[in-house]
């Protein structure tokens, strides 16, 4: 039952060109690798802005009087609050981009 066959050099030729040999392979990238290297490179970009934004002096700056004092009067104002309508003050805040050193 074991025969050897005589095979055509051209046929041999083209079964090998689809049959690479392991050491011939190229490394293939899965789309799991594909996936990991872009988490990698937004970490490392996040990673460089943030640290480009921690060595840059945040600049605290003055507030107005009139806003420090509005805003003194909407805490007045909030320390006996119960019901009824929130100041438009108060409700602004989270929008400022301050808003930390307003508190």
């Amino acid at each position: 039952m074991n025969r050897l066959q005589n095979i055509d050099p051209n046929d041999e030729a083209a079964v090998e060109r689809f049959l690479l040999k392991k050491e011939d392979e190229p490394a293939q990238r899965t789309l799991y690798d594909i996936i990991q290297e872009k988490i990698e490179q937004k970490k490392l970009e996040l990673e460089t802005q943030l640290s480009a934004a921690d060595n840059e002096d945040v600049s605290v700056r003055n507030l107005d009087p009139e806003v420090v004092d509005m805003y003194h009067n909407v805490g007045t104002v909030l320390s006996t609050y119960r019901s009824g309508k929130i100041p438009k003050a108060f409700k602004i805040i989270p929008k400022m981009i301050n808003w930390e050193q307003l508190l």
